[in-house]
């Protein structure tokens, strides 16, 4: 088995960690496994602070490179990598994409609910992300342009009406 990049691609609350989280179980004891996210870096407990959204983007992708370049001097074990992002832009996607591919990850997209309506996406969201920022989160995502060389391997996960 080789090393995995997953980069999820979804608005604020589709169920991007969730789906993270179930994914990541089924390697369990299989693969070295860890889920980079900006929420990771935002004060525990604390409400949402946007002013350190740009901060905590830049420490998700410092540890991202860390554990992928790291991961070269354990090739006997297999990695998995998740980035729990919105990733609505390509150039949120590229960082990610060029290092994983550098370091010989296979990388997946995986669009976790795209077309999931703003409201029940405002309501399942965890930090308060206002409806019009979910609704210009859809937006974006609905003209993202994927170069073809990182869209052929991509998953769409549309699960939103079960949850």
């Amino acid at each position: 088995m080789r090393n995995q990049c997953y980069i999820m691609i979804g608005c604020s609350g589709s169920g991007k960690s969730t789906v993270t989280k179930e994914h990541s179980l089924s390697f369990k004891g299989s693969k070295t496994t860890l889920v980079v996210s900006a929420d990771n870096y935002q004060e525990p407990g604390a409400p949402f602070n946007v002013s350190k959204l740009e901060e905590c983007h830049e420490r998700c992708l410092h540890d991202f490179v860390e554990f992928v370049a790291e991961s070269e001097f354990s090739p006997e074990i297999d990695h998995a990598i998740y980035v729990d992002n919105t990733n609505t832009r390509l150039e949120e996607i590229i960082p990610y994409y060029r290092v994983a591919r550098a370091f010989g990850y296979d990388v997946t997209l995986i669009y976790v609910n795209t077309d999931i309506p703003v409201q029940v996406a405002f309501e399942r969201n965890k930090h308060g992300t206002p409806r019009d920022t979910i609704s210009a989160q859809l937006d974006r995502i609905s003209r993202l342009q994927i170069p073809h060389y990182i869209k052929r391997s991509s998953v769409v996960i549309d699960n939103w009406r079960f949850k």
